[in-house]
């Protein structure tokens, strides 16, 4: 019986020991999420990086330090060490730093990315559309059907249309 008890307390002490000999915390990531990310609007996105470490390994994503869950929007997944999150489509919303933090028993390290979702250039059609809506504006509420063709109301600026030499004038 008290060999039964020095193997078995030895068997554990070496056990413990190795345990805490053998698990090294997530060292560093093999790849990393680059520094910024820009995405159009309504576009899909996938952030992914690879770490390094002890297994058994466990990821998390966060956005402004918020924990980021699996459903909705958003696909998260961490298979032979790759982490990765997926949002299927982005807004303005989803602006924001993401971080990918892995841990294990002895620790965790984390890598961030800023994201910035642009906004989709307007189409002609939205351009022509646009122009239309100046004309019958300028027709019924300005009492002046000549008014659309001295002024064209153009995304991003106005010009007025002049005779003079210098021809085109941005106000």
């Amino acid at each position: 019986m008290f060999f039964f008890s020095l193997f078995t307390m030895v068997k554990t002490t070496l056990f413990f020991y190795n345990l805490t000999l053998f698990s090294e915390p997530p060292t560093f990531f093999v790849l990393k999420l680059p520094a910024s990310k820009f995405v159009k609007q309504g576009e899909p996105l996938r952030l992914e990086c690879k770490v390094n470490g002890t297994a058994p390994l466990t990821v998390t994503w966060y956005k402004h330090d918020t924990k980021v869950t699996d459903g909705g929007n958003h696909r998260t997944s961490f298979v032979d060490s790759v982490a990765v999150l997926e949002l299927l489509t982005t807004s303005f919303d989803d602006d924001g730093v993401y971080t990918c933090e892995a841990q294990n028993d002895a620790g965790s390290v984390s890598c961030s990315t800023t994201l910035t979702v642009k906004g989709q250039p307007l189409s002609d059609c939205t351009v022509v559309m646009i122009f239309i809506f100046h004309c019958v504006y300028c027709f019924f509420y300005l009492s002046d059907p000549l008014a659309a063709l001295r002024y064209s109301s153009i995304p991003g600026h106005l010009v007025q249309r002049q005779e003079a030499s210098d021809g085109e004038q941005e106000i």
